[in-house]
């Protein structure tokens, strides 16, 4: 019986004894699996279409159809504030978003520039309806344009489906410069002039 025990401490001894003898551990940790569902909102340009004039007609008779505003005062065209097809925004319902509709004008920034026959014609670009309902102005100025989206922005809410965006150009003959036409100076020669418009739609 001594003699049993002895040899089971001695071993148990020489098991404790060992160097090196390494034991199995556990480490944990965590992450995250993530999936983003942002809103979503797209805006459809169109060409707007200013009209059609003749070579005898004024650009104070442009002005007249269109609107304008001679430094002093703005005169609503004679084809109303909300002619003009400018296209359609649609965002999720519920999702904020500002639009800015801006031409190329270097005189004006933001401004559609049209030049013709040695004269560059800068006008205003407005929206006065969404989907049908009125946009507040934001010029009193301007007073019944709308929101002046070349030099400010058109904010709104979507609704899931397209808003379309219908408004008006002001002709602004206070802009100076020997380019720029007078109210009583003919178009002159026949052509079609043009300007790219810029859609910035934010949300």
């Amino acid at each position: 019986m001594f003699k049993k025990v002895s040899k089971l401490a001695i071993a148990a001894a020489a098991i404790a004894a060992l160097p090196g003898v390494a034991h199995a551990g556990t480490a944990t940790a965590q992450g995250q699996a993530v999936l983003n569902v942002i809103n979503q909102c797209t805006v459809t340009g169109k060409n707007v279409n200013l009209g059609t004039y003749t070579a005898s007609n004024t650009w104070g008779q442009v002005g007249a159809a269109l609107g304008s505003y001679n430094g002093t005062t703005y005169t609503p065209g004679s084809l109303g504030q909300e002619h003009l097809d400018f296209g359609s925004v649609t965002c999720d319902a519920g999702t904020p978003y500002t639009l800015s509709i801006k031409g190329g004008s270097s005189i004006v920034p933001g401004a559609i520039s049209i030049a013709h026959n040695g004269k560059t014609a800068t006008f205003l670009p407005g929206i006065k309806k969404l989907a049908g309902n009125v946009v507040a102005d934001t010029s009193a100025i301007y007073a019944g344009t709308g929101a002046q989206v070349g030099t400010a922005t058109l904010s709104a809410t979507g609704t899931g489906t397209a808003q379309t965006l219908f408004g008006n150009v002001t002709l602004n003959f206070a802009v100076g410069g020997t380019a720029a036409p007078l109210p009583s100076q003919t178009l002159g020669v026949a052509g079609t002039a043009n300007d790219t418009l810029n859609y910035t739609l934010n949300f």
